[in-house]
């Protein structure tokens, strides 16, 4: 027997753990089945809670440094330059505006923002790539980078040329690299050849304002408008904390169902093992060593379990994710390991939580009626 030889190295209650468990490979099967369908609920919603909080506040969160930014009219930004002189600022200027567009596969026209930056590895905005490399400067066509969303729902890939609209102008650029997911669709370039492209040199200033100093009036003079990064993020955090109350909601479901799955498959498991069970009691198995061996077993389909309930919340997430998203707003899901160690974590917790239920059962059976239909 195959299995034999390879537990034969084991400890005899852990050996025959895993010989009884996988004995019946179709019951084994549908109890992984049920535990990853009964985590695919709970789970899926913890992922996309994890892609929607990366998507709205993940970069502005842990990717940008700026405290202000100072909106101004075109070639408007001495101003702002000489009260961060004055006051001790460090400054960036950037071009960001809403006047890029594509036709895509079904003929819609695609709207999607303009960023020109000086730098997208340093500086008071980074950039995060998921593949390539930072677009280049002074090349005949122009570099940029797309964020996953545009990438995802435009079908392009890297290394390709395309024909897009900016400001108005049809416009050949060739896509060099991948961003992370932001909340709008983004297309970025050197700052250099946006310029060149639009005509403007900058459309807003960042501000990394030193202790003690703050936005005041006058700055207030020399702009259209101020954003601070602190107040922005508040506000998102804000409507982040009303969305997370629904997940939650739908967590908890989840989670009610993850155990009561759980809770039933461990009872269906037990009992249908009464009979052999039984056997090895009446052959001078101790109730302490079959509880170990239904311990053990209980730990196998706990951690099998686990890793199959993380791909089914990782199926589940991405059809949510696919559901959900649209050019305007887009999820992406990944694997985060906190996550997924959470769910192996919870569901071998479970598992682990029946084994009393299984001896008890044990303590109560009547070897007696075991016996006779043993013997018959």
């Amino acid at each position: 027997n195959l299995l034999r030889k390879l537990t034969a190295w084991m400890p005899t209650t852990l050996g025959l753990s895993i010989r009884s468990s996988v004995r019946k490979p179709i019951r084994l099967t549908m109890t992984f089945v049920a535990v990853g369908i009964s985590l695919m609920l709970f789970g899926s919603i913890q992922m996309m809670s994890v892609g929607l909080q990366d998507t709205m506040v993940g970069a502005l969160e842990d990717d940008q440094t700026w405290d202000a930014q100072v909106y101004i009219m075109p070639d408007g930004e001495q101003p702002v330059v000489d009260w961060a002189d004055n006051n001790a600022a460090e400054y960036e200027m950037l071009i960001e505006m809403p006047l890029g567009s594509v036709e895509d596969s079904e003929g819609i026209e695609r709207i999607f923002t303009l960023v020109g930056l000086d730098s997208f590895e340093s500086g008071m905005r980074t950039v995060s790539l998921l593949e390539g490399n930072p677009p280049a400067g002074n090349t005949s066509v122009p570099q940029v980078m797309m964020d996953e969303g545009s990438i995802t729902f435009l079908g392009w890939s890297i290394g390709e040329t395309q024909t897009v609209s900016l400001n108005g102008a049809q416009t050949e650029v060739e896509i060099v690299a991948t961003s992370t997911a932001e909340l709008a669709r983004t297309m970025y370039f050197l700052r250099e050849d946006l310029s060149g492209i639009l005509g403007v040199n900058a459309t807003s200033v960042y501000l990394e304002l030193p202790e003690g100093v703050e936005v005041d009036s006058a700055l207030g003079e020399a702009s259209m408008g101020i954003v601070e990064r602190q107040t922005l993020l508040n506000g998102i955090n804000s409507l982040l904390d009303q969305q997370t109350q629904i997940f939650q909601t739908m967590m908890y479901l989840g989670l009610l169902f993850t155990v009561v799955v759980m809770f039933n498959t461990m009872i269906m498991n037990v009992a249908e093992r009464d009979f052999e069970l039984a056997t090895l009691r009446v052959l001078g198995a101790s109730t302490r060593n079959l509880g170990t061996m239904l311990l053990f077993e209980s730990l196998l389909i706990g951690i099998i379990g686990g890793i199959v309930g993380v791909l089914f919340a990782y199926g589940g997430a991405v059809g949510l994710a696919a559901s959900f998203s649209s050019w305007q707003f887009f999820v992406p899901v990944t694997i985060v390991p906190s996550v997924a160690w959470q769910l192996m974590s919870g569901v071998i917790i479970i598992a682990v939580a029946m084994t009393p239920f299984g001896v008890w059962r044990l303590r109560r059976m009547d070897l007696v009626e075991k016996v006779k239909d043993l013997s018959q």
